[in-house]
Formats: structure tokens, C-alpha cells, sequence
């Protein structure tokens, strides 16, 4: 009789496989598409953040609210494109990279400013 296979344990070790290999060209894919559509730096959706909050009166607001207010916007504005195109890769598979992750990272690569190396590098 044949061992079982965890099929959890299995997933793991295919993800963490396929990210070895494509997390350069996942990131850099990312941020050429944030250097090609996004027209407004982080610095300034957070002046423009901010500012809704004070005119609401609010008299905190914090990172994670505004995170997740930035991922929504990301994805209802650029997922549908970005995940398109991330599908016409060769190197992209579906079944190690959800949308979800897909538009956190495109989120982090916005508010770190990681676009910034790979037009350098051009």
C-alpha cells in the first residue's frame, strides 16, 4: 500500500517551489504595471486620505483602515487588467498565486515604492 500524501503539505511545498523560481520576475512584472498605470504617488493618496478624514471630523484614522481601503480601491480599478495580464505569462499559474495576493502585492509594491528599481534598471 502507498503512503498518503498530505494534500496540504503538497500544496505548500508547490507554492513555496514556484515562488523560488518566479517571485523576481512576479515582482518585477508588478511593478512595471504599477509604474505603467498608476498615475498618483502614495504620498499623495495619503494627503488626499487624510484630508477626507478630517473633513468627516474623524479624529484618528489608521494605517489599516487606510490599507484596506487601498486594496479595494486597487483591485476594483486595476485587478481585472492586472490579473489578465499576469495570465498571459507563461510563467504565471493560477494555482499557486491567488487574485487576492496578487492585488497585496501589487498594494505593497504602490505604498513601498518598489516600482522605483525596475525603471532604474531599464
Amino acid at each position: 500500500m502507498k503512503p498518503v500524501v498530505d494534500i496540504k503539505k503538497f500544496r505548500h511545498r508547490q507554492r513555496k517551489a514556484w515562488l523560488a523560481k518566479h517571485r523576481v520576475r512576479l515582482d518585477r512584472f508588478i511593478a512595471h504595471f504599477v509604474d505603467l498605470h498608476f498615475q498618483d504617488d502614495f504620498a499623495r493618496i495619503t494627503e488626499l486620505w487624510q484630508d477626507e478624514c478630517r473633513n468627516h471630523s474623524d479624529f484618528a484614522w489608521d494605517y489599516h483602515d487606510f490599507r484596506e481601503m487601498l486594496v479595494e480601491a486597487i483591485s476594483e480599478t486595476f485587478g481585472d487588467l492586472l490579473w489578465n495580464e499576469l495570465q498571459k505569462q507563461f510563467w504565471f499559474d493560477a494555482r499557486w498565486l491567488s487574485r487576492d495576493e496578487v492585488m497585496e502585492r501589487c498594494t505593497t509594491t504602490f505604498v513601498l515604492g518598489q516600482s522605483a528599481p525596475y525603471s532604474a534598471s531599464r
